[in-house]
């Protein structure tokens, strides 16, 4: 087995998002996608991510932004990518994240050609949904129920789409104080009903997760 990476200290993270921020402002496109690559792998670790020290250098902004360049789909997919990590941070970071503008483009998103983009995009808006009622709310407001369902009623849907898909929806379905509004929601009901007999023992579980939050 590979040893572990050693730990890795403040001031070097410190210079490593400097470094980033300075190639994300070069405008060199190549230099700016492998900048916000780094960012998104920075992100990425298990233990101790750097969320508050992005969030600081202002970057989730900038990764807002990047969302909207349909013609450069690696920058959007590293963008959503390292999105999706701020939004699994404390609330205060999610709702950051949210009011950067990350929902309207993660729910546009969902219509793109490239299946790694919509499923990273569908996991980003779980996050963000799964964080609170408020959030759950927007969510379901900016019309994400739609494009959701239909990923999990497509035949073609790969089985993680269909994971983090029922995840997802099962985030839109949670709380209590408020409920949802369960006209936002009732479509999701038969869709619900027809997975708790999926073969994925993930999809199953998460289905009747689901279900239950709006029995409660």
């Amino acid at each position: 087995p590979a040893l572990p990476a050693p730990p890795t200290s403040a001031a070097d993270v410190a210079k490593q998002i400097d470094q980033i921020v300075d190639g994300i402002k070069s405008g060199d496109g190549t230099l700016v996608l492998q900048s916000t690559k780094r960012c998104r792998m920075l992100l990425s670790k298990e233990q101790s991510p750097p969320i508050k020290e992005v969030m600081d250098a202002g970057l989730a902004d900038v990764f807002v932004q990047m969302l909207e360049c349909d013609d450069l789909p690696d920058l959007q997919f590293e963008a959503a990518w390292a999105l999706t990590n701020i939004a699994s941070g404390t609330s205060d970071q999610t709702m950051a994240v949210a009011h950067a503008g990350a929902v309207p483009q993660f729910v546009r998103l969902l219509s793109h050609s490239r299946q790694d983009l919509q499923e990273q995009s569908v996991w980003a808006l779980g996050n963000i949904a799964g964080d609170s009622p408020d959030l759950r709310d927007y969510t379901l407001s900016e019309g994400v129920l739609a494009p959701l369902l239909h990923f999990l009623t497509d035949p073609s849907s790969k089985l993680t789409m269909l994971r983090n898909g029922t995840w997802t929806l099962s985030n839109m379905c949670r709380g209590k104080n408020p409920a949802p509004n369960f006209e936002s929601i009732r479509d999701a009901v038969p869709v619900l009903a027809q997975l708790l007999h999926h073969r994925d023992e993930e999809v199953m579980t998460d289905a009747a997760w689901a279900l239950s939050y709006l029995t409660d």
